[in-house]
């Protein structure tokens, strides 16, 4: 696994810079939460790093080929369940039994066969969380991802991304510094660049 560097990144939409000259590097193995005002370009930064997004100007290098991210939305199958939501990125090299187990350390073993329509927002977050995880990629890319939990629950879905994530890049954006704190980490706060 390589650095992530970020070399004078910027970009605009409809002529108004959202993110400019932006450099900095994120180590193998490291985790990082990003911080800032709304509208300061978190998001869009994310999408840049993961390839989804092209900056306008500044190069982007030791992105791993294969990535994890939980979206804001949390962009489930609507008519599948739990558990089939998670198997459309592990296909079937993960056992079932493991993938019932990352459900249910989110507190979703109950409802794991259960279509998420039914589910509550806090419940989808779950889901879109254990889904990433256990695409066991190199890079897990989270983008404010404890929305709709509350304290305990998010504690504990702290803690499960912290177990699997050894040795990975987390980059993380959240607007709550209990949040950043309980990750642990480097913080960049995009306010400060």
């Amino acid at each position: 696994m390589k650095d992530i560097v970020l070399s004078g990144i910027s970009k605009a939409f409809d002529g108004k810079a959202v993110i400019s000259d932006i450099s900095l590097m994120i180590k193998a193995g490291e985790t990082v939460c990003i911080r800032g005002r709304s509208g300061i370009g978190k998001t869009t930064l994310l999408r840049i790093i993961a390839g989804l997004t092209q900056p306008d100007s500044g190069i982007v290098s030791g992105v791993p080929e294969r990535i994890a991210f939980v979206f804001q939305e949390d962009r489930l199958c609507e008519e599948f369940s739990a558990l089939s939501n998670v198997r459309l990125v592990t296909g079937r090299a993960m056992p079932e039994e493991t993938i019932l187990k990352h459900l249910g350390e989110l507190e979703l073993a109950g409802s794991s066969m259960t279509p998420v329509r039914d589910f509550s927002g806090g419940m989808k977050r779950r889901v879109a969380l254990a889904r990433a995880v256990c695409a066991e990629t190199e890079l897990l890319i989270l983008d404010e991802p404890f929305k709709g939990l509350d304290f305990e629950l998010k504690q504990r879905a702290i803690t499960y991304i912290k177990k699997y994530s050894v040795g990975k890049i987390v980059i993380c954006v959240t607007h709550d510094p209990s949040e950043a704190e309980l990750m642990g980490g480097r913080v960049i706060d995009l306010d400060a660049i």
